[in-house]
């Protein structure tokens, strides 16, 4: 098997209970291929492989919840007659007794049960879980250790330098008193003394006035500011991190045919691939590749869309080399198939 939409070749083709298996041109298909559904093949090789008995009551050979879904795939011995899931879900059985469903579902204890006029079956859905309710939030945990010491900050403003004072004039020796009388202050400088007028004489019948003392000289403590500074700019942020570097696979690829090219980019931290090209001018823009998480190295899984028939399946992508992928898809975890795509140069 072998093609990305996992469809074998072959014409397309009506039943009496069912719609005919639609047929495109391969140009505007960016994966090429025509047939019929990947579970009719499915079908067909279980019952080749022997999984279904010759002859069984309702024979299921697959019940899984898979791409937001119920699938259950099987067959019975009632040809073109109508089966029952759940009571709820109605169908026909093909000339051969298959039948498929797939329906928005989920069974409350991950068991189902299918009907037919005459029989009756129960079967286990895998990767079905039942999630209880939400218990009641614990109680908070201790503090944890402190953390490492932070980096210094920023140098701050210089301090004041001290005050600096300025010391008083010398004062002139006094000069001794001579005998029988008083002590004489001491004058003015010589340059001062050489210019003053003499004092005037006081008028008759008042008293001299005492002897003005001269301005006194006192030493003034005068405070000297430190010169002014330039203002001290914060540290520059550190610069963040540089991010991820981008996923190998991000790129322009070629499908196996040539019909079209898929445009690989991240989303989130998943990659996703849309149609940038294709040979018809059609489904530009449609997203195939789907939430492809990593998955190991050089490897991404997710899901893939068939273009042809609208479904979503299981895939994986994986990167050969710089200029190789390989891409496959499954459905139900059972029927594989894949492409090597190359790079656009």
């Amino acid at each position: 098997m072998r093609g990305l939409d996992m469809m074998a070749k072959g014409p397309a083709r009506s039943g009496r209970h069912g719609p005919a298996r639609s047929t495109r041109n391969p140009d505007t298909n960016p994966f090429g291929r025509t047939g019929v559904t990947a579970l009719a093949v499915l079908v067909a090789g279980s019952l080749a492989g022997g999984i279904l008995p010759a002859r069984a009551d309702i024979g299921i050979s697959g019940a899984r919840i898979a791409q937001g879904a119920l699938w259950v795939v099987g067959q019975t011995d009632e040809v073109n007659a109508p089966i029952t899931l759940e009571d709820e879900f109605v169908q026909v059985t093909d000339s051969r007794g298959r039948f498929e469903f797939k329906v928005i579902h989920h069974p409350a204890t991950c068991v189902v049960t299918l009907k037919t006029p005459t029989q009756r079956q129960r079967a286990v859905v895998s990767d079905c879980g039942q999630a209880g309710p939400q218990g009641l939030a614990g109680p908070a945990g201790p503090a944890g250790p402190p953390g490492p010491a932070g980096p210094p900050g920023p140098p701050g403003a210089p301090a004041a330098r001290d005050m600096v004072g300025v010391a008083p004039e010398p004062v002139a020796p006094s000069t001794p008193s001579t005998p029988g009388g008083p002590a004489q202050r001491p004058g003015p400088t010589d340059a001062t003394s050489s210019t003053r007028p003499p004092d005037p004489a006081p008028p008759p019948g008042r008293p001299p006035a005492p002897a003005a003392d001269p301005a006194p000289r006192v030493g003034t403590e005068v405070a000297r500011l430190p010169p002014p500074t330039a203002p001290v700019a914060p540290p520059a942020p550190p610069s963040p991190p540089p991010g991820p570097p981008p996923p190998p696979v991000v790129g322009e690829w070629f499908v196996e045919d040539n019909v079209a090219k898929i445009s690989i980019q991240p989303c989130g931290r998943s990659v996703c691939g849309a149609v940038s090209w294709s040979k018809g001018g059609d489904q530009i823009g449609t997203e195939i590749l789907r939430d492809m998480k990593p998955a190991g190295p050089n490897r991404w899984q997710g899901t893939i869309l068939d273009p042809q028939s609208g479904r979503s399946y299981s895939s994986n992508i994986s990167l050969q080399n710089q200029n190789t992928l390989r891409v496959e898809g499954c459905v139900l975890g059972v029927l594989c198939g894949g492409q090597t795509w190359t790079r656009a140069k």
